[in-house]
C-alpha cells in the first residue's frame, strides 16, 4: 500500500514538471485542475528570480495534483505532508541543474530517484530497492 502510494505521488510530481504538448503551460495531473500560468522560458534565466518563479510554478502544480488525487480517493493518506514532499522533489530536481537545462527539463530516472527518496523520507514509501531491504 505504501508502495503504491508512493507510486501515486511520485506520478503526481513528475506530472507537475511536464510541459503540455505545445501550449508551453505546465501540465496539472487531475482533470478539472486550473493550468498554471507559462513556464518560465531560457531567456529569463539570466534574471536572479527564474529558479524561484520555476520552483514556485512547480510546487504548486505538484500539490494541487496531489491534493486532486487525494480528492478522488487515491494518493497520499489524510494528513500526509504533501507540500514538504513536493518541495523536497523540486528542490531536489532543481539541484545542480542549470538554468538552461532546467528550462527544459523532462523527467527521467534522476528525477525518479529524487521523487522516491523524498517519499521514504516521509515515510509515505515502502522499499523502492530491487533487493527488497529498507524502507519505511
Amino acid at each position: 500500500m505504501r508502495t503504491a502510494v508512493a507510486l501515486v505521488l511520485l506520478t503526481a510530481a513528475i506530472t507537475g514538471c511536464g510541459k503540455g504538448a505545445g501550449n508551453g503551460q505546465n501540465v496539472a495531473g487531475g482533470a478539472g485542475l486550473p493550468i498554471p500560468g507559462p513556464r518560465p522560458d531560457a531567456s529569463a534565466s539570466a534574471g536572479q528570480n527564474f529558479r524561484q518563479r520555476y520552483r514556485t510554478i512547480n510546487i504548486g502544480t505538484c500539490v494541487a495534483s496531489a491534493e486532486a488525487s487525494q480528492a478522488r480517493g487515491g494518493g497520499a493518506p489524510p494528513g500526509s505532508d504533501i507540500r514538504g514532499y513536493c518541495t523536497c522533489f523540486i528542490d531536489g530536481a532543481m539541484a545542480g541543474v542549470s538554468d538552461d537545462r532546467l528550462a527544459a527539463l523532462q523527467p527521467g530516472p534522476r528525477e525518479q530517484s529524487v521523487a522516491e527518496q523524498c517519499a521514504r523520507d516521509r515515510g509515505l514509501a515502502a522499499d523502492f530497492s530491487r533487493g527488497g531491504s529498507g524502507g519505511k
